[in-house]
């Protein structure tokens, strides 16, 4: 009988092995599908977080590109040749007139010194105040700007503080600065313009009806004296002053009062905030001339608004500019103030244009920030 030939083992464990491949693949391939599925399904949530975050940043850039256009659509309002206001007659204060601005996506500055940085910054102090004031009166088309500096730390916020604005006569205070730079206290006798004056004191009185009654007539003298008779001059001069001392938003482009102007007088709330806090620190011109301006602003006769939201007691120094509705320029209530507390000092600024003939309205706001600001200041949030 013939031996049976013994069968070889390598087809059976080639057999094998294929199987437990075929079962290996299956299983990966289901904890593959699973985890896949799983993998995609949080990509899908990230990606829609992330569309949500670009869809909110389009529709800002939209807001702003929209307010952007429209600034740049508007026409130069300007003054009518009609009758002056009585109270301006009375006062000697000028209505004037601005355009510009953005409120929309509420973008913050938050600036330390000069820094110019435009940031979305939800820690802004400034954040909560123009939520709770200033929202409802910018959708009601107003523009609105603040700026606040704390005099100890030298820690500066604003609220569309870098925005171009019609001045009405906070603009007087730049004047005021001009007068003494170039009439007072030259830096060199290149510089020097002569004060001319017809009389003993004329140029100290001068200066304290353009702040303390803000009488426009001064104003309009100030800068032709410092044109040495040239109005258009003077005001160049004035414009230069601004731009050596990095108040780069302020301008003056026409006489006070003038009927049919070409131009008109610009500031922004972070430049009038910077010249307040040179004054106060002694750096506008210098010490002595910083010390003159400073008593004088101490000495303004209108304190309805920043000061008119401050405890009793406290001492200001401000200027103040507004313009009523119904005059072709505009409606405005505008003030700057340094602020003295027990705690420490601080400016504040709050500019307000395209007001729509609610004056009073703005003036109480201006005076609710005012309050506002001097909690938050003593609180030491600021």
């Amino acid at each position: 009988m013939k031996k049976k030939k013994k069968q070889p083992v390598w087809p059976v464990v080639v057999t094998i092995l294929l199987m437990l491949s075929l079962v290996g693949n299956g299983v990966f391939a289901v904890l593959y599908a699973k985890l896949s599925r799983d993998y995609k399904k949080e990509v899908e949530q990230l990606q829609m977080r992330v569309e949500e975050y670009y869809s909110l940043m389009q529709e800002r850039e939209d807001a702003l590109e929209k307010e952007g256009d429209q600034a740049a659509g508007r026409a130069p309002l300007r003054e009518d040749s009609g009758e002056e206001h009585s109270t301006e007659k009375e006062s000697g204060e000028e209505p004037e007139m601005e355009t510009n601005e953005n409120s929309a996506g509420r973008a913050m500055e938050k600036a330390s010194g000069d820094s110019e940085g435009l940031l979305v910054d939800m820690d802004n102090p400034l954040m909560e105040i123009a939520d709770q004031y200033l929202a409802l009166r910018e959708a009601e088309g107003e523009k609105w700007a603040v700026c606040v500096e704390n005099l100890e730390n030298n820690e500066n916020f604003g609220y569309n503080s870098s925005e171009k604005m019609q001045s009405a006569s906070v603009i007087k205070v730049f004047i005021m600065g001009a007068v003494y730079d170039r009439m007072c206290y030259p830096s060199s006798p290149k510089r020097l313009i002569p004060a001319d004056e017809a009389y003993d004191g004329e140029l100290r009185y001068l200066l304290e009806q353009m702040i303390t009654v803000s009488d426009n007539d001064a104003a309009n003298q100030l800068i032709t004296k410092l044109g040495e008779g040239d109005f258009q001059a003077g005001a160049q001069v004035v414009n230069q002053f601004c731009k050596e001392n990095g108040y780069t938003s302020t301008s003056i482009g026409r006489k006070f009062l003038e009927s049919n102007p070409t131009g008109d007088n610009y500031t922004s709330a972070k430049d009038c905030t910077k010249l307040l806090a040179d004054i106060y620190n002694g750096t506008c011109v210098g010490k002595e001339a910083s010390g003159k301006m400073l008593d004088i602003l101490k000495q303004q006769t209108n304190t309805s608004k920043i000061p008119s939201g401050l405890p009793s007691g406290i001492t200001t120094a401000n200027k103040t500019g507004e313009m009523p509705e119904g005059y072709g320029l505009g409606c405005i209530e505008n003030d700057m103030a340094i602020v003295f507390t027990e705690r420490g000092d601080y400016v504040l600024t709050v500019l307000s244009n395209e007001l729509g003939g609610r004056n009073e309205e703005a003036k109480q706001v201006i005076r609710q920030v005012s309050e506002a600001v001097n909690d938050l200041f003593e609180k030491e949030n600021l």
